[in-house]
């Protein structure tokens, strides 16, 4: 299912380039309401996917079992970190995971992103912050949003795998959020404070092979930010 989903998304992305750039070009008309048609098939697919995942959901709900929960391994708890108005938390996903992230502004919702990475690959509650290390001060650009949150989630994961280092808190001190569809214009820069991985201290959790477009939103209003990011593991 991942691999159809990224496939989806491209063709969606592309899509809507296509119709970015040609939609006033009378030649190209009849190819851009072809991408309008293949855009709503795509977006149609996924309501009949997401309806799907509720209502297993709700079923598992009523039966009082919580699959994500038995499959959640170290460190995730009750799946559940954060208060009501900044946390995250994990959310069962065909052959994936769901992290379901909030804040008050979009800089926090990102931020616990990268904390929902934390504790997925460990217990989050066991990871603490070594004054002893340099704070890892990183940042991306892209042309936008669900873009720049991808490459920022991307970006631990290098750290991660380079050297071995865990956030215990990130904040993010500049986030652009630019014209869609103008090259780099969205810009994010964050500095993450934690400590390094050691098997001594922290248990194995779940290694997260990559981060997808799949039915990734980001939800903002006058009140909060949610943000939904579906990783392969």
């Amino acid at each position: 299912m991942s691999d159809l989903t990224e496939i989806l998304d491209l063709t969606k992305q592309f899509t809507e380039n296509f119709i970015f750039k040609h939609n006033e070009n009378e030649n190209l008309s009849e190819d851009v309401s072809k991408a309008r048609i293949i855009q709503s098939l795509i977006d149609q697919f996924y309501e009949e996917i997401n309806a799907e995942e509720e209502e297993e959901e709700e079923e598992e709900e009523e039966e009082g079992e919580g699959e994500g929960e038995e499959e959640d391994g170290p460190g995730k708890g009750n799946g559940v970190y954060g208060i009501d108005t900044v946390g995250f938390k994990y959310l069962g996903h065909t052959a994936d995971v769901q992290f379901q992230t909030w804040g008050n502004t979009l800089e926090e919702a990102f931020e616990q992103q990268l904390l929902a990475m934390t504790g997925y690959m460990t217990d989050f509650e066991l990871v603490d912050i070594d004054e002893t290390i340099e704070p890892v001060t990183f940042g991306t650009t892209a042309d936008d949003l669900k873009e720049l949150l991808l490459k920022f989630m991307q970006e631990y994961l290098v750290i991660f795998s380079l050297e071995s280092n865990l956030f215990k808190k990130v904040k993010v001190t500049k986030l652009v959020k630019g014209k869609e569809g103008e090259e780099e214009s969205f810009k994010i820069e964050a500095v993450g404070y934690g400590e390094r991985f050691n098997l001594d201290k922290h248990p194995q959790g779940t290694e997260i092979k990559a981060i997808t477009y799949s039915n990734m939103q980001i939800i903002e209003d006058e009140e909060n930010v949610e943000i939904y990011v579906i990783v392969d593991i």
